[in-house]
């Protein structure tokens, strides 16, 4: 199931228009693939960095894990999964479904000196971190912004919503980046 799915996504990764990067020796596209295939199989990205993980058909040089979490960082390696995520959103049409917002607390540690934390309502308490907040397309992540936990729901909803009709009027490879925080 793991090798259908991969499969298609190495198709629509390799459709994306994205410019090569001069002196590296794995493209972008490439660090995705070997990340999307740790992601399908829920293994740690090392895992995915070694070839007795991947079948025999498909094996092919593969970068090492502490490159990968270097070039996982990068903005344009961040734009390509970004391209990706509007891509597959594009498969489905957005302006018919059903739409709902909802939230995810993700918070830091107690001893953590980001100064971007806010405290705000967790699960059950009150915590210091973030908030993932997401619109969602009939179980599809079709918009999402990261913001401090003492935001409320309501107030990046609208930002939201204008990002899905933006995408449902244009391309799908056309990536609207989203506002990591305000």
């Amino acid at each position: 199931m793991e090798a259908q799915e991969f499969l298609c996504l190495r198709r629509i990764i390799t459709a994306l228009p994205h410019p090569r990067r001069a002196r590296v020796r794995f493209a972008d596209k490439h660090i995705l693939l070997v990340y999307l295939w740790a992601v399908l199989h829920d293994r740690p990205i090392y895992w995915a960095c070694d070839v007795r993980n991947w079948p025999d058909a498909w094996a092919m040089i593969l970068p090492d894990d502490s490159t990968m979490s270097r070039r996982m960082r990068t903005v344009s390696l961040l734009q390509l999964l970004d391209r990706l995520h509007q891509a597959i959103c594009g498969l489905f049409t957005l302006a018919r479904m059903v739409k709902h917002v909802d939230s995810f607390p993700l918070p830091v540690g107690s001893y953590s000196h980001d100064i971007d934390t806010r405290r705000g309502r967790c699960t059950r308490e009150m915590a210091r971190g973030y908030k993932l907040h997401a619109a969602c397309v009939e179980r599809v992540i079709a918009a999402w912004t990261l913001m401090p936990m003492s935001v409320n729901d309501q107030v990046p909803a609208p930002q939201l919503f204008a990002q899905l009709r933006a995408s449902a009027t244009s391309p799908p490879t056309t990536a609207t980046t989203p506002t990591p925080r305000t």
